[in-house]
């Protein structure tokens, strides 16, 4: 008997162990299968089309400012700085968006964009450097990606296995990115990593990581102005504390010595590149000069 109930049982444990025929003797399971498919990170192809489309939406909402020797410049500054970046599997580019919004954005993929309006305000091609580095970091941590995710977010989950993301899909995970990067912001802990680990970047790069947390302190005092409330206001809504990040950027800077050290900044290649045409004058009225 005792044999025979170690057999019996036995076969007990074989049926508890034998794979389930179907779904549908677990109620329920489709919607297990979701949350997953929702927790599962983007594919390499899939964050360079959201990316691509994010990118698109961004210009088509402020326009590209397509200077000829401002765009070679600041992707000339972007690969400088991307040569050093943890993420070395895709590739960096780097636009202008014709808007005097002061503000930079980091799409999945690889895109990096700065404004005309924060280039406008920048001194030289160290603070550029040091902008660049904190969005190439964004960018390649996947921090939108993680942000959307961390907030539960809806419909950011993308069909695996499928070879490219339907038309639709794209639109709609594009807008969702689009608007986190206009309207929402990031944790605390992805901005500091993009400043810290950003600042690394500079320095690899050779520009005097000093620049950026000084641009960081011109724009707190800018941000205090009722005039540059519009200009800034985004920056500021989106981002901590100015004066809380620049004094952790000075910790580190001091950390590793960089204090004690002349690095360039090249104020007069930035101006001789970054150029802003003057806007024609309109013409006068027939019978007027």
């Amino acid at each position: 008997m005792k044999r025979l109930l170690a057999v019996s049982s036995l076969l007990v444990l074989v049926g508890l162990l034998r794979p389930a025929a179907a779904p549908a003797q677990f109620p329920g399971i489709d919607k297990v299968i979701k949350v997953a498919e929702a927790q599962r990170a983007w594919s390499a192809n899939e964050e360079l089309a959201i990316g691509q489309a994010t990118g698109a939406k961004l210009v088509a909402i402020f326009g590209l400012y397509e200077e000829p020797r401002a765009v070679k410049y600041v992707n000339l500054v972007g690969a400088s700085v991307a040569q050093h970046a943890p993420r070395q599997d895709m590739k960096y580019h780097f636009g202008i968006l014709d808007t005097e919004m002061v503000n930079a954005f980091a799409t999945p993929g690889g895109y990096v964009f700065v404004t005309r309006g924060l280039l406008a305000n920048l001194e030289d091609e160290a603070e550029l450097a040091g902008v660049l580095a904190h969005e190439v970091i964004h960018t390649g941590e996947r921090h939108i990606e993680k942000e959307l995710r961390n907030r539960k977010m809806a419909g950011i989950a993308v069909e695996a296995g499928a070879e490219q993301i339907p038309v639709g899909e794209l639109a709609h995970l594009a807008d969702r990115v689009t608007n986190q990067l206009l309207t929402g912001k990031l944790s605390r802990d992805k901005e500091n990593e993009a400043d810290t680990r950003g600042l690394e970047l500079a320095a690899a790069a050779g520009y005097d990581p000093r620049a950026f947390p000084e641009f960081l302190g011109f724009l707190g005092q800018a941000s205090n102005e009722a005039d540059n409330k519009k200009a800034v206001g985004n920056l500021t809504a989106s981002h901590p504390k100015f004066s809380d990040r620049v004094k952790r950027l000075e910790e580190q800077i001091a950390k590793r010595g960089w204090d004690k050290e002349e690095r360039p900044r090249l104020a007069e290649r930035f101006q001789e590149n970054v150029v802003f045409p003057e806007t024609p004058a309109e013409p006068a009225p027939p019978g007027q000069d």
